[in-house]
């Protein structure tokens, strides 16, 4: 870039404007100032074009290439340069991000410059003691210091491989110590521990395997019972604790109560209650403890006794014969209400 343009030859260096009222000239402005003034504009032009050029970019009349130039070639301020910024450099460190807005500066060890100066996999494994490790497609060997001898671990199967042929493990190693079958019964303790025991058959051989379904089929044995395969008898159904309790009877026992024999739909039905005084001359309709599903047969209502009128004595009839019954204290002579009754019903 040129030196800085020498400023207009002037007393103060400055351009001034003439007055033709006072006769004050105005600042001439020679041929070689305005020289100089293109001189350096153009110079100007030339360093700013290196720089587009630079960025790899042809000078256009759009504003704001500069700037697009200086980002292609220099990373913009962020906070992580701002981070790496405050950093001083030292000797055998490496710098590391604390944060989004922070870093330091950790020890490159010698060792960790070994690990770095690596060309290949073999020997980083081998500065981390790590060669005998292999990793092949086919799976993950640790071989002994020597070579001959060394653990697999294939997708498939495990074990030890001495060179020629897989090694047995020991028990103690979690293996059975033999290569056979019959060798590997023996160190388990099973060659005589299955003495005498069941061998294997057709029965056993055709039961193994098989689902819950499929084992019930096998034995000709159905479903589950439903209350109406208890009730009809039908054979090789199995019947579960929810069908064997509709043949005990359901019950609640209390003031107001019943039992059903069996508890199932049809099954006898037995309920009690109680019996509020019933005025003289009068009537009431008692309400059942539930109401007989399929139909009413008899209901005994038994009058309580009071001190006008003991042993009074009611008579059963009207209501819905299903849900309840109707009681009269209307004999001739009757003058008092009863005292608190109970009665039985029975239905289905």
């Amino acid at each position: 870039m040129k030196p800085l343009m020498p400023p207009i030859d002037t007393p103060d260096k400055l351009f001034h404007d003439g007055n033709p009222a006072t006769g004050a000239e105005g600042t001439i402005v020679p041929a070689e100032h305005l020289n100089n003034e293109q001189a350096s504009i153009r110079d100007l032009q030339s360093e700013m074009i290196a720089i587009l050029t630079a960025a790899a970019m042809a000078p256009e009349s759009t504003a704001g290439q500069l700037l697009a130039a200086l980002n292609k070639l220099y990373a913009p301020g962020n906070d992580t340069l701002g981070a790496l910024a405050s950093l001083v450099g030292a000797a055998n460190k490496l710098p590391y991000f604390t944060g989004p807005k922070g870093a330091a500066l950790t020890d490159l060890t010698a060792f960790a410059r070994t690990l770095l100066s690596r060309s290949d996999a073999a020997g980083v494994l081998s500065d981390l003691g790590l060669d005998r490790l292999q990793q092949t497609a086919g799976g993950t060997t640790l071989s002994s210091a020597n070579k001959s001898t060394f653990l697999f671990i294939d997708p498939d199967k495990w074990g030890v491989f001495d060179g020629s042929k897989n090694v047995a493990l020991a028990i103690d190693a979690g293996g059975t110590g033999a290569d056979t079958v019959d060798g590997a019964l023996k160190n388990l303790g099973l060659d005589t521990a299955l003495a005498d025991k069941q061998t294997k058959d057709t029965t056993l051989t055709a039961l193994s395997g098989k689902t819950v379904a499929q084992l019930l089929a096998y034995l000709t044995l159905g479903p589950i019972a439903s209350a109406a395969d208890i009730t009809a008898g039908t054979a090789n159904k199995l019947i579960d604790a929810y069908g064997l309790n509709a043949y005990f009877p359901a019950r609640g026992f209390s003031a107001y109560g019943y039992i059903r024999i069996p508890n199932q739909p049809g099954g006898l039905i037995l309920q009690w209650g109680q019996v509020p005084p019933i005025p003289a001359g009068g009537s009431l309709i008692v309400n059942y403890t539930m109401a007989f599903p399929g139909g009413f047969l008899t209901v005994i209502p038994m009058a309580g006794s009071s001190p006008a009128a003991a042993n009074a004595v009611l008579a059963a009839g009207g209501g819905d014969s299903k849900s309840s019954f109707q009681v009269f204290n209307s004999l001739p002579g009757v003058t008092h209400e009863t005292g608190s009754g109970i009665y039985l019903a029975l239905g289905f």
